[in-house]
């Protein structure tokens, strides 16, 4: 149940600067990762079986990687007959969340149909998280509340993206960082640098503990939902680890389905450590093992922004000869 469905790799693409190779041949300089997005007007949790044909396709990004990257930028994708090739994006129009604390951005942006891409559906985006308010059986009197799954604290997590040091050098290479929700955003809000401004500000967004670099921001984080199972334990029967004979069922939880959490914004950083400074001379900050990440009900709320729905309603009569 740890393994994640390689389709889900196919959604993520390089993004940055073009430039030539050794042989003259287009190629990428990657800055970030970005990731595509089906969407539907209709809803914000687009029904099973849509079809890139009846939905708008987005690319999906951070807001401190659309500022540099412009208007003017590439992607790289991996082709379906194996290596990749490069597509320019030129007069890109991102759109932004309205919240200037949210580093998310998106564009309406097709991908070509040599590209092995499988973007995102819509019903993938989970809702805001929640714990469930799971009881015990025996201990309350009454069963126990078994839910479809939901997400919490210690759920699994799936970051997928630009690993700066190996991102391949014929296709592009979405390593899978994995790790696990620490807290949730209701939780506290974040303090963080605004990566555009360096002005401190306080996010809401995921903390996930997963080793990240640079390059990684923009990904896609993945995480599996899990469910309360419970099993009984006899008074008469052996005892569990140390003696202990539990008077009610123990409560566990059964990992699920796999929902998109939301978007790696960056690592969270911390000052590296004085002896570190002086002996590499690094007067950087060092990531700390967590990352912050955009929930994906931020990405719902940035495709539905007015604007996007008119367009993709006008995308809709258009293919409809409308």
């Amino acid at each position: 149940m740890v393994r994640i469905p390689n389709e889900l790799r196919k959604a993520v693409v390089f993004l940055g600067e073009e430039l030539a190779d050794d042989n003259g041949q287009s190629a990428i300089d990657p800055r970030a990762t970005g990731f595509f997005v089906a969407w539907q007007t209709d809803s914000g949790r687009p029904v099973e079986g849509m079809t890139p044909e009846c939905s708008g396709i987005y690319l999906v990004t951070a807001r401190h990687v659309a500022v540099p990257l412009g208007t003017n930028f590439a992607i790289r994708f991996n082709k379906k007959g194996g290596g990749s090739g490069i597509e320019l994006v030129e007069k890109a129009k991102w759109t932004f969340h309205p919240d200037e604390t949210v580093d998310l951005a998106v564009l309406h942006c097709g991908y070509p149909d040599w590209a092995d891409c499988v973007p995102v559906p819509g019903n993938m985006l989970s809702s805001p998280a929640r714990y469930d308010n799971e009881l015990i059986s025996g201990a309350t009197g009454e069963d126990p509340i078994m839910s479809l799954g939901s997400l919490g604290a210690g759920d699994i997590t799936y970051v997928v993206g630009l690993f700066h040091l190996l991102h391949g050098r014929e296709t592009n290479l979405p390593v899978i960082h994995t790790g696990h929700i620490a807290l949730l955003p209701e939780d506290e809000k974040i303090p963080v640098a605004n990566r555009i401004t360096g002005q401190p500000q306080q996010v809401e967004g995921y903390l996930v503990e997963a080793h990240g670099l640079e390059g990684l921001s923009g990904a896609p984080v993945f995480a599996r939902t899990s469910s309360p199972v419970t099993a009984t334990y006899s008074h008469n029967g052996p005892p569990l680890a140390g003696g202990f004979r539990p008077a009610h069922p123990v409560l566990g939880r059964l990992h699920g389905h796999i929902v998109l959490l939301g978007l790696w914004q960056g690592s969270w950083d911390g000052e590296p450590a004085p002896a570190l400074e002086q002996n590499q001379k690094l007067s950087r900050r060092v990531p700390v093992g967590m990352g912050v990440v955009v929930p994906a009900s931020k990405v719902a709320e940035t495709l539905n922004q007015p604007e996007l729905v008119v367009a993709r309603q006008e995308e809709y009569r258009r293919r409809d000869g409308g």
